[in-house]
């Protein structure tokens, strides 16, 4: 599939996500704890963090987006680190900070060992999309 193409695809399921709701917040999310007790909260999270429900987390931490500076110096980047979970093999954390957007990647070593091409695919293929927009 080609840059343009995916691009709409990526764009069509964004809006899909965001109109459905199934793209919640954090505080959405932790705001549900108020509507069930602790012990069965506490339950439903080991069941679903010990079982086989996944081996991949991809997650968009949208940062602010003015110039932010540390120490008088400006932080071009913001580079997140996701853990890995019990059975997860890679974890995909994607931040913007001031117009710029950075990913991180984890993954167990025996999970998935060519994780640095997989770095290079990602980097080839935003490149790719990005020309493909027109940016």
């Amino acid at each position: 599939m080609g840059p343009k193409r995916r691009l709409a695809h990526v764009r069509e399921g964004t809006r899909h996500l965001k109109e459905s709701m199934m793209a919640l917040g954090a505080d959405a999310i932790i705001g549900l704890g108020a509507f069930a007790p602790g012990g069965l909260l506490a339950a439903a999270a080991r069941a679903v963090s010990r079982g086989p429900w996944f081996n991949l987390v991809v997650s968009n931490f949208p940062g602010p987006q003015q110039p932010m500076y540390l120490a008088g110096a400006r932080v071009i980047a913001s580079y997140p680190s996701m853990p890995l979970g019990e059975n997860s093999a890679l974890s995909i954390a994607c931040t913007s900070l001031g117009g710029t957007m950075a990913f991180g990647l984890t993954a167990d070593w025996d999970g998935m060992p060519d994780l640095d091409r997989l770095a290079l695919a990602l980097d080839e293929s935003l490149a790719d999309v990005a020309k493909a927009a027109g940016i």
